[in-house]
C-alpha cells in the first residue's frame, strides 16, 4: 500500500468510528469530536511509519501542528 492509500484507508476507518465526516476531520473545525478524530488518525499514522512532515501535508496542516498532537 502506498501512502495515500494508507491514508484514505485510516481516515475512513476513523470516520465511521467516531462518526465525524472525513471532511471535518480534514477540516480547521476545533469543535472537540473534530480535534479527537484528528489525533486519532495522526497516531495511526504516525504508527504506519508516516512522519510529521508527511502527515502536515496530507491534512493540510503545520508540521508543528502534528508534532504536538503526536506528543500530546
Amino acid at each position: 500500500m502506498c501512502k495515500s492509500e494508507i491514508f484514505a484507508e485510516i481516515l475512513n476507518i476513523v470516520g465511521k468510528e467516531t462518526e465525524v465526516s472525513t471532511e471535518l476531520i480534514l477540516s480547521s473545525s476545533k469543535v472537540t469530536e473534530v480535534v479527537d478524530a484528528r489525533s486519532i488518525v495522526v497516531f495511526f499514522l504516525t504508527e504506519y511509519g508516516l512522519y510529521p512532515e508527511q502527515i502536515a501535508t496530507l491534512l493540510h496542516k503545520t508540521s508543528a501542528s502534528i508534532r504536538y498532537l503526536i506528543s500530546t
